[in-house]
């Protein structure tokens, strides 16, 4: 009798073990079956990740690299852009087209987040694939994606107005440095000046423009030699005449209606603009002081309007007097 809690006390012992055993087989077999979560790489996941400075109202970052099926990651390789003209009018649009090579050969084209480096800066602007010339020059544009570059095209930027191709714009430093400043053109009105007339006037009556050509062909040569200001004013006095007969109700003389009536107050204020552009350096404005200096004390008699003042135009009048007789 004495025997029987020995063997009881041992059964208990091998129950505990047992079930001691069991709980740890549980909790291994528990952790085996836990998995760490699984993120799949996709193509928009890697562009995302990435990041780059854009221009041209463009963001965000095209992937430079390529996922397949079983999410493996492609390198981008290379970068081509093409585009359709090379040669373009200010303002002009032109169509770009960007193509990625990735490691396996494989290529898509890119319509959109890419980075365009623009020589000099603002002259094209690029949204998506269209880009619009902005300044007339030549322009170098280079795309990026990913830190991989494309190759550069060369482009050709010009301004031109109604058939007339405008002058570049001259460099500051050579244009002030002398009294007449630069005239590649050689049409007697120096280059800045030129092409702030055609863009002061573009989008006004067509007129303006070869009226105002004409006045700063005047300008120009009455600063040439003010000691002659008295025999130079002459073609002031004809560049005024032409614009009288266009502008003021002095076209009625000719049977014909003002092409564009110009208040005579308006006509001060767009004189001294046009002055300002004309005579900004010292040079330039001691020498028109100069000239006016010669004529002063003297007394200078207006024509009365006659034919004269549409023959002192010095450019084809037939078109704008055909549009004056319609009015």
């Amino acid at each position: 009798m004495k025997r029987l809690p020995k063997l009881l006390l041992a059964a208990t012992l091998v129950l505990m073990l047992s079930a001691c055993n069991t709980k740890t087989n549980n909790e291994e077999t528990n952790n085996t079956a836990v998995s760490a979560p699984v993120t799949e790489t996709t193509e928009e996941s890697s562009a995302n990740s990435g990041s780059a400075n854009h221009t041209n109202d463009n963001s965000g970052t095209e992937s430079n690299t390529t996922t397949d099926t079983n999410t493996t990651t492609i390198a981008l390789k290379a970068l081509t852009i093409t585009i359709n003209k090379t040669t373009l009018n200010k303002d002009e649009n032109t169509t770009l087209k960007v193509e990625a090579t990735y490691a396996d050969g494989s290529t898509k084209e890119l319509n959109s987040n890419v980075t365009w480096v623009v020589t000099p800066s603002h002259a094209v602007q690029v949204n998506n694939n269209t880009l619009t010339a902005k300044k007339d020059g030549n322009v170098t544009v280079q795309a990026t994606v990913g830190g991989v570059n494309s190759n550069t095209l060369n482009l050709n930027i010009y301004w031109e107005v109604d058939g007339h191709r405008l002058p570049p714009e001259p460099d500051p430093a050579v244009n002030n440095a002398t009294l007449l400043g630069v005239d590649v053109n050689d049409n007697g009105v120096r280059d800045d000046v030129e092409r702030w007339i055609y863009d002061r006037y573009k989008d006004e009556h067509p007129i303006m423009i070869p009226l105002k050509m004409q006045v700063a062909r005047a300008y120009q040569k009455i600063i040439v030699d003010p000691s002659k200001a008295k025999e130079t004013t002459k073609i002031m006095e004809t560049a005024e005449y032409c614009e009288w007969a266009f502008t003021s109700l002095s076209a009625n003389y000719f049977g014909r209606k003002p092409l564009v009536l110009i208040e005579p107050e308006d006509a001060i204020k767009e004189d001294k603009e046009m002055k300002y552009v004309q005579y900004n350096t010292t040079q330039r404005a001691r020498a028109y002081g100069n000239y006016n200096q010669k004529l002063s004390g003297g007394v200078y008699e207006l024509e009365y309007p006659n034919e004269k003042w549409i023959e002192n135009c010095d450019f084809n009048t037939t078109k704008y007097i055909e549009m004056s007789e319609k009015l």
